[in-house]
């Protein structure tokens, strides 16, 4: 039975078994991009597209073409809504000349078919950010809020220096041919800050560049983490909820 299915896998099953989170963002002079890839596999595959068929569709057990373009046009819809109510970037502690002019969204078509059929479910968005001004001329500490022990990789322009960085995780910095690249991972608290050099300028003290506080998350236990919660908040326990009140439980 499906529901049993579900219910199990999330109680017995490590969520960095079968779903991972990669964060690659693009910094520009001008703007940049932060694309999200999300990865579902073996039973959360199958909680994935149960959310689909529940919540957003009609609730036959299978995901329908209709059912998967609603869930890309939601998703952008409310991920642009989150964006503009908290926005996840901020330079020199502020994100008031950064504006998000528009969300991408590929969701995979492994979604389609069998809400209880697992499969490899592979989901990218991509959020584009205009700056009001060129990147000198903002600041040279650029932070960032992401979700705490997912990938990340920061890609810098030509004309940067990578001085220093904070709160991120097994952290590592190379040069490529278009410019430094951070890699590492999203700390406890969510946050990544990187100090640049742009163009000879000197990074400014760190006492003077005050960012706003972020809460600590409340556990590092949650049974499922996902874009999907970030997306549509209470994903998961909505989802419980709704299978819960079904007449065949």
């Amino acid at each position: 039975m499906i529901i049993f299915m579900i219910l199990l896998s999330i109680s017995q099953c490590q969520a960095s078994a079968s779903y991972s989170w990669e964060n690659d963002i693009d910094v520009g002079i001008d703007g940049m991009s932060w694309t999200y890839t999300e990865q579902y596999t073996k039973d959360r595959s199958i909680l994935f597209k149960a959310f689909i068929d529940s919540e957003i569709g009609d609730n036959d057990s299978f995901v329908a073409a209709w059912e998967l373009l609603k869930m890309d046009s939601l998703s952008r819809r409310k991920l642009m809504d989150t964006l503009e109510g908290n926005m996840d970037v901020k330079i020199n502690g502020s994100s008031e000349s950064i504006s998000a002019e528009q969300v991408a969204s590929e969701i995979s078509l492994e979604s389609l078919g069998p809400v209880n059929r697992a499969g490899i479910i592979v989901n990218i968005y991509e959020v584009h950010y205009a700056f009001e001004e060129p990147l000198p001329s903002l600041g040279n500490r650029i932070w960032f809020l992401g979700e705490p022990g997912t990938n990340l990789t920061i890609s810098l322009p030509e004309s940067t220096r990578v001085v220093s960085t904070e709160e991120i995780d097994n952290v590592s910095v190379d040069m490529t041919g278009s410019g430094p690249q951070i890699c590492g991972k999203f700390g406890f608290t969510g946050e990544a800050v990187v100090y640049l050099e742009i163009d000879g300028t000197s990074p400014e003290e760190k006492g003077d560049n005050e960012n706003a506080s972020v809460p600590v998350p409340e556990s590092d236990e949650r049974s499922f983490i996902s874009l999907a919660d970030k997306i549509f908040p209470g994903f998961t326990e909505d989802l419980l909820k709704t299978l819960k009140g079904s007449s065949i439980m």
